[in-house]
């Protein structure tokens, strides 16, 4: 999580009934760490949740590692006193430092698969996709799309007005007509319009390709370090013949081996493309935590809840689910 990306969150996301609540932890006059949150009532019961629960990649405190246990035990004691209440600590990942001190793991949400990339990009791809035939046809697809016309690749945009976020917005909406994605809702692209006049160029990294100046891939995600953090990847369905999306994702991968980037972090799920191109992953667990005598039993139930719906994914059942209610809504 990134200030501007937690500022803009604020702005647009805060659900009906939350209420902002940060939490900030000094030693003295020094500022340790801060826990970006929102918190509700369940009768009463406080239910404490980060901020971007649901729509983050990661969830965590703002801390150094030298600082976080520490500040999480506090952080952890701060949200006892408020009891009757109930801590959810969405999308903590494995390999944040976090994770050790946190305790009531209750659920494995999602995979995240990673490219760690390697010094040239003839031997991360051969590594990475080591299907020959995978990466032949990787190969062909781009010798057609380049024959079909001009190919401008631009890795990261260095402004962005309202036409080009506008342009991003139809060919996302293209890609994903007829689905329940979230990201086709009109706040989410509020969202990203503040965010982009914000960081675009520090945190906030946007690539296009485009093919005879018109858009047909757009990649979006964050800065982490070196790290690229990616967060939507939409394509022109028209040009599917071509893989525009992979062919897009190929090239971005090379610049970024180019350019010293340590890895790409694909986020949550675990998508064939993802799979394709990654050569590790971690994981995003669901912790929840309950404090006094009516807080506990609803932490149970929530825990419960946690573990059937990364059950019922895992199995494929909330993807039927989500597409009979598409259905159902008329959006097919």
């Amino acid at each position: 999580m990134r200030i501007a990306w937690l500022t803009c969150w604020y702005d647009v996301f805060v659900p009906s009934r939350w209420e902002e609540y940060v939490v900030v932890l000094r030693r003295g006059v020094d500022l340790v760490a801060v826990a970006p949150l929102v918190v509700r009532r369940i009768g009463p019961v406080r239910v404490f949740r980060f901020a971007g629960h649901g729509l983050g990649n990661y969830l965590d405190i703002i801390s150094s590692d030298e600082d976080r246990g520490p500040a999480i035990s506090a952080f952890l004691r701060h949200v006892g006193e408020a009891r009757p209440s109930v801590l959810e600590w969405h999308d903590l990942n494995t390999e944040s430092p976090s994770a050790q001190f946190v305790p009531g793991r209750c659920a494995r949400l999602y995979a995240n698969p990673i490219a760690y990339l390697g010094k040239d990009w003839d031997t991360h791809f051969r590594d990475t996709v080591a299907n020959p035939r995978t990466r032949k046809r990787l190969v062909r697809n781009r010798k057609l799309l380049e024959e079909s016309g001009e190919c401008t690749h631009v890795p990261e945009v260095q402004a962005a007005d309202e036409t080009l976020l506008a342009d991003v917005r139809e060919l996302h909406e293209r890609r994903f007509a007829g689905t329940p994605n979230p990201l086709l809702q009109t706040r989410f692209w509020q969202f990203l319009s503040q965010l982009a006049r914000m960081s675009l160029g520090r945190d906030l990294v946007i690539s296009l390709l485009r093919l005879d100046a018109r858009l047909i891939s757009v990649l979006v995600g964050l800065r982490a370090d070196r790290t690229f953090v990616l967060y939507m990847l939409a394509f022109e369905p028209s040009l599917a013949r071509y893989s525009p999306g992979n062919i897009h994702l190929l090239w971005q991968l090379q610049y970024f081996i180019k350019t010293g980037w340590h890895a790409v972090d694909f986020s949550k799920g675990d998508a064939p493309y993802k799979k394709r191109w990654s050569n590790g992953a971690t994981a995003n667990w669901d912790h929840i935590l309950g404090y006094g005598l009516l807080g506990r039993p609803v932490a149970a139930l929530l825990s419960m809840r946690s573990r059937l719906v990364a059950w019922a994914r895992h199995k494929g059942w909330t993807r039927q689910l989500r597409r009979l209610r598409s259905a159902s809504l008329g959006l097919r």
